[in-house]
């Protein structure tokens, strides 16, 4: 026990931070997966941000895991909480409908490693259904991804991702009041010079399920595009400024506009009519470049039949 304490005590630290906002249902998952990493350094934090059900109780069943809890406040709050309760090197948040592979801090830490002037590294994602199942292998990036390259393509979510504790803090840590491009903002404000690192290992299974907040495809659309614009100052070349920009709502319109009419359509079913009435106008307001994405869809699903 002694010696292993010591090894553990050589190992770089690492804290699993783990915000909820009424989980209960996939929360044990997420915490077991987070409690079952064959890296030894490891502490995980629960950030409870007011939920309404279980969450808090199924929390405090786990008694390896420091549980905070907070009036709701917003993902970023609590994420900066957790950040807060914590001391280790290296952060990883962890969505609670979401599971860490069983070697994803050990995976991080050697892409570290290799990439040693990273601010941040990230793993490739399983994509799983409501009841756990694989539905698809996201495709495995390795090598440096640039600030222009997280401008106009698509960027690791929190859950596959791991910081250095320092660069997260220089850079101003999670933005509150933000919603949906907390991690994204984020991202783009660390990237620095050296870019971010992905090692193209598996690290975790991202759940597709209803109630996440990514399920909001037109307010997704709207405020990427609305931190796109804030971050494309930095690019010093106008030409090269409106080049990235042009490249980057193609991308995003492309990437979420396509799906904008399915939302409508649920939205509507389900008689939320603020929420329709929002993804319309966005819809509205990106054209044509959302109706060349549903087209496109369409056809290439009539094609498969």
């Amino acid at each position: 026990m002694t010696d292993r304490t010591a090894e553990e005590r050589a190992q770089p630290r690492v804290s699993i931070i783990i915000p909820c906002l009424n989980g209960e249902r996939y929360l044990a998952e997420s915490l077991e997966s987070a409690l079952a990493q064959t890296h030894g350094a490891v502490e995980v934090v629960f950030i409870d941000d007011g939920s309404a059900d279980g969450s808090l109780a199924i929390a405090r069943g786990f008694p390896q895991v420091t549980v905070l809890s907070q009036p709701n406040a917003g993902i970023s709050v609590a994420r900066n909480a957790g950040m807060d309760a914590s001391e280790s090197e290296f952060v990883l948040f962890l969505d609670a409908d979401d599971r860490l592979a069983p070697d994803a801090v050990r995976n991080h830490l050697a892409g570290f490693a290799a990439a040693p002037d990273a601010a941040m590294v990230y793993g490739a994602a399983r994509i799983i259904d409501v009841a756990g199942e694989t539905i698809e292998q996201q495709p495995a990036s390795t090598g440096y991804m640039r600030r222009e390259e997280m401008l106009v393509g698509v960027t690791p979510i929190p859950s596959q991702c791991m910081y250095r504790r320092d660069a997260v803090t220089a850079a101003g840590r999670f933005t509150p009041g933000l919603r949906m491009v907390e991690d994204y903002d984020l991202q783009l404000r660390i990237v620095g010079d050296a870019g971010l690192y992905g090692h193209g290992r598996v690290v975790c299974d991202y759940r597709r399920h209803p109630e996440q907040e990514t399920s909001r495809l037109a307010e997704n659309l709207a405020r990427i595009l609305e931190t796109v614009d804030k971050y494309l100052p930095d690019v010093p070349d106008p030409a090269k400024r409106a080049a990235l920009r042009r490249e980057a709502r193609d991308t995003w319109i492309g990437f979420y506009g396509q799906y904008i009419p399915f939302e409508v359509a649920k939205s509507l079913r389900a008689g939320r009519w603020k929420r329709a009435a929002y993804a319309t106008a966005v819809y509205l307001r990106f054209l044509p470049g959302t109706a060349a994405a549903t087209f496109r869809l369409a056809a290439s699903r009539l094609g498969r039949r």
